[in-house]
């Protein structure tokens, strides 16, 4: 929870409990989905920091999975 998300270099909310999140709204297209990495709590941290590319659909939800590590698995 509290993960900052960005999507492309406008918009940003935070995931929820869950560590989800969701940008109602979205234009059809070629989208950039980036994480903060500063506050992505310990022990995690994400396999990649670029941005992951998506594309929204008309009418369709785009689901986007973002890795992370374990830093400490045992």
């Amino acid at each position: 929870a509290g993960v900052t998300i960005y999507l492309d270099r406008g918009f940003s909310i935070e995931t929820d409990a869950n560590g989800e999140f969701r940008f109602d709204s979205v234009a059809t297209g070629a989208h950039a989905v980036r994480i903060n990495v500063a506050n992505v709590p310990l022990p995690w941290e994400p396999r990649d920091e670029k941005p992951l590319d998506v594309t929204v659909h008309t009418r369709e939800t785009a689901v986007v999975e973002i890795p992370l590590v374990n830093l400490h698995p045992n």
